[in-house]
């Protein structure tokens, strides 16, 4: 507790952030004693999540390229060979982390964990203390780490799911977790290929929101049972209220707040003025774009679309523009894409409504329909901040 860089640490891991979400979830409904229960899942689920933000960095960088330099080609070939070991040790592989790992870890100890960051000067100045107030020289050991992080993601992750081996959402919590990965390797390999449909599918179940849920939701039912809790998970609907959620969350961390709750006429009238603004003499799509979004009338609704372009990761609504001919083209794509997506967040959205009200209606309470639409609230007004700020973003801090 006197470590002075403790809270930008907690949020640089998005720890921070995600205990000021199950803040939000769990408070107004429990009472002191049955949020005390609840505490040792919820300490689980964060340390799993501080891994997931850390091995998430890997892919830093990596989207939207047309010809991967030799280190993206490292990296991809690194994520790929991860996900499919956290693959095998979710089914249940006897073999240890390490071992499933050994063939990549000389390529993973080239991997500058300083580098792959959103906050590499962050990252350097935890170091630079750490240092100078022991008198040591460890900054090797520190900043190519990956490899510890890896096996310390695929532990934490089993330890999740054995949390619930008694529940009924435990099947339903390891294939979630499954997908996540399955469908992260399928965004690497083949975004810039696939459909809106697609890149909406493998968003929602690569976020890592329905195994929150599970756990979340999982994890109450074993400290508070409800009679019908299996019933709900029987007929499809909590699995239903969950994936809407997730995707709701997916749309929003990719396209932010202000464009997704956009009616279709002010988005046609923000269309008309982007193209306006362009410069005519600009050829590359995604130069056109970041223009868009550094522009001051425009920085705010355009957020989260900097964020990804300023660090080249993976967006529903750039992945599919490095394919396409010629540059006009992709930019009257890349605002198809964001008229596609506010329409289907707006349509899913409602869809969630109404199955929170039969979720309700159901189990006799509103405890696990309030976590499920509380859960799109806090992202609804968090990523209606600029993502360099605080509030914006999980994994910001001060000293940004």
């Amino acid at each position: 507790n006197d470590n002075p860089h403790q809270e930008s640490y907690l949020r640089m891991l998005g720890v921070a952030g995600s205990i000021e979400l199950e803040l939000k979830l769990f408070q107004p409904l429990l009472e002191t004693h049955q949020f005390q229960k609840l505490k040792p899942f919820i300490s689980l689920l964060n340390a799993y999540f501080a891994f997931e933000t850390l091995s998430d960095n890997l892919a830093v960088g990596l989207a939207r390229c047309k010809t991967p330099t030799p280190f993206q080609q490292m990296q991809k070939q690194i994520i790929l060979a991860f996900n499919q070991k956290m693959l095998k040790k979710i089914l249940s592989n006897t073999n240890s982390a390490g071992e499933l790992l050994t063939k990549e870890r000389n390529k993973i100890a080239h991997i500058s964990l300083n580098h792959q960051s959103l906050a590499p000067r962050q990252m350097q100045i935890f170091i630079d203390d750490y240092e100078k107030n022991y008198a040591v020289k460890h900054s090797d050991e520190f900043e190519y780490s990956f490899f510890n992080i890896l096996i310390l993601n695929i532990s934490t992750c089993l330890m999740l799911l054995d949390s619930l081996k008694t529940s009924p959402l435990y099947l339903s919590l390891k294939h979630s977790l499954m997908r996540r990965y399955i469908s992260v390797s399928k965004i690497i390999d083949h975004s810039q290929q696939a459909t809106r449909v697609e890149l909406a599918a493998w968003g929602r179940d690569s976020i890592l929101v329905v195994p929150t849920y599970m756990h979340c939701i999982g994890a109450l039912d074993l400290v508070e049972p409800n009679p019908n809790f299996s019933q709900s998970i029987n007929n499809g609907l909590l699995n239903a209220a969950m994936q809407d959620g997730a995707l709701c969350t997916r749309l929003l961390n990719d396209i932010g707040t202000h464009l997704l709750k956009a009616d279709a006429s002010q988005r046609q009238e923000l269309f008309t003025c982007w193209r306006n603004i362009i410069p005519k003499n600009t050829q590359d799509v995604f130069t056109k774009i970041q223009h868009l979004a550094e522009h001051p009338d425009y920085h705010e609704c355009l957020s989260r679309i900097r964020k990804d372009l300023n660090h080249g990761e993976f967006n529903v609504c750039l992945d599919n523009l490095a394919s396409q001919s010629t540059s006009e083209n992709n930019l009257e794509i890349f605002f198809k894409n964001i008229d596609y997506y506010a329409d289907l967040y707006q349509a899913i959205r409602h869809k969630l409504h109404n199955n929170l009200t039969y979720l309700n209606d159901l189990l006799d309470n509103d405890q696990i329909s309030t976590i499920i639409g509380n859960f799109v609230k806090f992202h609804e007004y968090k990523y209606s901040f600029d993502y360099e700020s605080m509030q914006g973003e999980y994994a910001i801090t001060n000293n940004q």
